[in-house]
């Protein structure tokens, strides 16, 4: 991608380049420092990091102020079941249900994996819309889980086809919790949009 711009004014950042930084905390919340500045953001997961560097990239291209920049990522919260950190009565929950693709998926299952919680469990809904690729995509992310070694309840009839522990459909899973509460858990809830994810909130 680089060799495209050789032509163009390019401003790089990152770990290295124009504008560096780097993570310095990842639980709960994604921290990162830039020069000698440090942001405390409201972001979940290491892959954020460039989302992060690219704001303070273009903040220092337009001369905005290192502390400006700063306040302006720090005040930024997620909401529409985007990366939000909800606590229930018996669990801690991180709800990114708002959409799932494969690359979206394993980035936060990764990042998951490396934040520093005890007793985690993910809940995962099937990644809708991904025609012909449907079941290697989804035979992907169970050999990632596996790697990983976590804790999984999948849901949905993409998953239950490579899975025959899966739960069919989200109101298979609530008639299972019902008698089957789930307590004392740090839990992931990713899938797509069509899942409906978040509505499992009232039942952990």
């Amino acid at each position: 991608m680089l060799n495209l711009s050789q032509k163009i004014e390019r401003i790089t950042y990152g770990n290295n380049g124009f504008c560096k930084g780097f993570i310095t905390k990842n639980t709960p919340y994604l921290s990162i420092k830039f020069s000698n500045t440090e942001i405390n953001s409201k972001l979940i997961g290491e892959y954020q990091f460039s989302n992060i560097m690219l704001a303070v990239c273009i903040g220092n291209k337009f001369n905005i102020k290192d502390s400006n920049i700063k306040k302006a990522i720090e005040n930024y919260t997620p909401k529409n079941n985007r990366s939000e950190i909800l606590k229930t009565k018996d669990n801690l929950l991180i709800l990114d249900a708002y959409n799932a693709n494969p690359s979206s998926m394993k980035a936060m299952i990764t990042s998951f994996s490396k934040q520093d919680y005890t007793n985690k469990l993910c809940i995962l809904g099937d990644m809708l819309e991904l025609g012909e690729y449907t079941i290697k995509e989804h035979s992907a992310i169970l050999d990632l889980i596996d790697t990983l070694n976590l804790e999984i309840i999948l849901i949905g009839k993409e998953f239950s086809k490579i899975s025959n522990k899966a739960f069919k459909d989200r109101n298979a899973f609530e008639i299972f919790l019902k008698s089957n509460p789930i307590k004392n858990k740090t839990i992931l809830l990713k899938g797509s949009r069509g899942i409906s994810l978040e509505k499992l909130t009232n039942y952990l």
